[in-house]
């Protein structure tokens, strides 16, 4: 199974002076055509990070626990 993993992060309340930050982590499935790989049924959102505190360039110890979880899935094929 291929998947690919996409971040992004967005100012909740629309202001760039405000440090207030979220993430979302989404899932998408890439084994399906082109056409269906971005159809919303094959988008699965798996992680929010909210917070006053942006990950930043940290992220990776947000991801940690989804790339274990993965990383254990793969193993049992």
């Amino acid at each position: 199974m291929r998947l690919r993993l996409c971040t992004e992060g967005f100012n909740s309340f629309g202001s760039f002076a405000s440090l207030y930050f979220s993430w979302l982590i989404i899932l998408m499935i890439y084994n399906l055509s082109p056409k269906m790989c971005i159809r919303p049924k094959f988008i699965f959102l798996s992680m929010v990070i909210l917070g006053p505190n942006s990950p930043g360039q940290n992220i990776k110890v947000c991801l940690r626990p989804l790339i274990d979880e993965l990383t254990q899935l793969w193993s049992w094929l």
